[in-house]
């Protein structure tokens, strides 16, 4: 629970932080040329809030919710993503073998990777989603019961202005959803045929419902073209073993000690 009010005293701080930046926006007191794409997303939601199409509240908390997503979290999924390729070479070799079935260089050795051949990348999103699953970047969030009390279905009752804490981290791993092996990197936990035999919400990542992360859609598209890049031109070992990880809740999944791995600049065309 310490860890919990300690994420919301950060949660506190950055929405006062961004309720100052709205505040001098609307009033004319900032500088434009700092990062003006974010000033014009600004702009754009402050219409919004004027003609009343959107809350204060919700405006804030999408403004919270871009900044935490954008700036750690996809960085740190690619890294966590390496890592299982280094320690599981016959799960890199698959992803490998699909991606250069996928992608074929040019005469330069460069390739592209287009929206459309993204839905094409079967057994990366897999190993993506795995590697989501076992070291989510977000291992907890919090909620605040809204709209009166909630009666959960074995007849708990949580009052209405609760917070309560999810935690992500433990959901992933509960062997009642994943089996008896939850701990252990298996990207076919995610297989179509064992996707449907699971409650929807038992891998939640960037959370679900109304309240998903609004950067969901980009995060993927993101990190499927990322390993793809890297997948196709490096080959990656490591005799680093997951149960030696040593993980903290720092708002964001932390590894305390860090693994080494080697990295192989890839001969074209070759596995």
């Amino acid at each position: 629970m310490t860890k919990f009010k300690e994420c919301r005293k950060d949660l506190a701080f950055l929405t006062s932080q961004f309720n100052e930046i709205l505040d001098n926006f609307s009033t004319g007191k900032y500088d434009p040329s700092y990062v003006p794409n974010l000033f014009t997303a600004i702009h754009c939601l402050n219409d919004e809030l004027k003609n009343k199409r959107i809350t204060h509240e919700r405006l804030i908390s999408s403004m919270v919710q871009l900044y935490c997503a954008a700036f750690e979290t996809t960085s740190s999924t690619i890294y966590f993503c390496i890592l299982m390729l280094a320690m599981y070479p016959e799960f890199q070799a698959k992803a490998y073998a699909e991606v250069c079935e996928l992608f074929p260089e040019d005469d330069e050795g460069e390739f592209e990777v287009t929206y459309e051949d993204l839905s094409k990348l079967t057994y990366v999103d897999m190993f993506v989603k795995e590697t989501m699953r076992l070291l989510p970047t977000i291992p907890q969030t919090g909620r605040t019961i809204r709209g009166g009390d909630l009666k959960l279905s074995n007849g708990v009752v949580l009052p209405e202005g609760l917070d309560i804490g999810i935690n992500i981290y433990y959901l992933h791993r509960n062997k009642e959803i994943w089996g008896p092996n939850a701990n252990a990197f298996n990207p076919d936990n995610f297989l179509p045929c064992n996707v449907e035999k699971r409650h929807s919400y038992a891998f939640i990542p960037f959370m679900k419902g109304s309240r998903f992360c609004i950067g969901m859609r980009y995060a993927e598209m993101s990190l499927k073209v990322a390993m793809s890049k890297l997948i196709k031109r490096y080959k990656f070992t490591s005799a680093a073993k997951l149960d030696d990880f040593q993980l903290e809740n720092h708002i964001s999944l932390y590894l305390v000690n860090t693994p080494s791995f080697t990295i192989e600049r890839r001969v074209l065309n070759k596995i």
